[in-house]
């Protein structure tokens, strides 16, 4: 979650009209052309040199990571909402100590306990200046980091404050994640603001891609409709979720050939099951779409489909 007092990247978010394809017009015929393709390219995935698999189990909370888990010394995960399945995963199936913070979130309420000696918890907004109830990026991993030299990891999902934090962030501490897992919102909005496009998003993706390659995005369906990007057959959704992969490492994984991508990939699941399943276009994917990510497009349509009907049964109890 994100401090009340953070400039968040949607002041207000263009509402638009969605198409007959499902993807909206923005509600303005005025984008933003400078760069727009470079932006595009920087979080389009590239392939990765390590399989990807799935943590956190199904729904909202599940993501896509590179198989580089090896030798990470620890996760720092800001944004809870007392939910931790990512980051019970990373301690359980890995051995991978993971710190928290959230102030909106209390011990008390977790779904699951903290892992003895595995999990820390601080309840501390993640801000970009040190007080009482917060803490920035660099105090945090020099206080938790056992060795200076480690691989960390790093998922971040604050609802908007991702864009500040990360910008205020030194080019030297973000290159000690080797995957960075993060939940961009109100992405679309640089499509028709220029401060946003030249003062916020460009600048901070132009930084991640010095380090990092895009090898993973996901659509949060909450909003199922995207944002038609000019010039292009594609869409930007609202909210994404993206993996980066630090450029070091794709010489490790060389070996065994770098992966297609697959947009969506066959472990990719919807954030809401009451939500229509959102799905980027082929463009995302380098133009063509393997099989498996149209098997997983029909099988996802079907079990929506499925629910959509059973909801109208007695008894029927929806869940998120």
């Amino acid at each position: 979650m994100v401090h009340p007092g953070f400039f968040t990247i949607s002041f207000t978010e263009s509402e638009g009209q969605t198409t007959d394809d499902g993807h909206s017009d923005g509600g303005n015929s005025k984008f933003v052309q400078h760069d727009i393709h470079r932006y595009f390219e920087i979080i389009r995935p590239q392939p990765s040199p390590f399989r990807l698999i799935r943590l956190g189990g199904a729904g909202d909370g599940g993501y896509l990571v590179p198989d580089d888990l090896e030798g990470i010394e620890a996760c720092f995960s800001p944004g809870v909402n007392n939910t931790k399945n990512f980051e019970d995963d990373l301690c359980l199936q890995h051995g991978i100590a993971t710190h928290l913070c959230d102030f909106r979130s209390e011990i008390s309420c977790f779904a699951s306990p903290l892992v003895a000696g595995l999990q820390t918890f601080e309840k501390k907004w993640l801000d970009t200046s040190v007080s009482d109830a917060a803490i920035t990026l660099a105090d945090w991993i020099g206080r938790r980091r056992k060795d200076p030299d480690a691989d960390l990891l790093l998922q971040m999902d604050i609802e908007g404050g991702e864009y500040k934090v990360l910008l205020d962030a030194d080019r030297a501490l973000l290159a000690s994640f080797r995957i960075l897992v993060i939940e961009f919102h109100a992405i679309h909005n640089a499509l028709y603001d220029p401060f946003l496009m030249n003062n916020v998003c460009l600048p901070l993706f132009n930084k991640i891609a010095q380090d990092f390659v895009c090898v993973h995005a996901h659509p949060n369906n909450f909003k199922p409709y995207g944002h038609r990007i000019p010039g292009m057959n594609a869409s930007m959704p609202r909210t994404i979720e993206l993996t980066f992969l630090r450029r070091d490492r794709f010489q490790f994984g060389a070996a065994s050939g770098h992966r297609r991508v697959m947009i969506p990939h066959p472990l990719d699941d919807s954030n809401v099951n009451f939500r229509p399943p959102f799905f980027l276009e082929s463009l995302w994917c380098g133009g063509r779409r393997p099989w498996r990510s149209h098997w997983k497009i029909q099988r996802q349509r079907l079990a929506y489909a499925l629910r959509s009907r059973a909801a109208w049964l007695p008894g029927f109890q929806r869940q998120s």
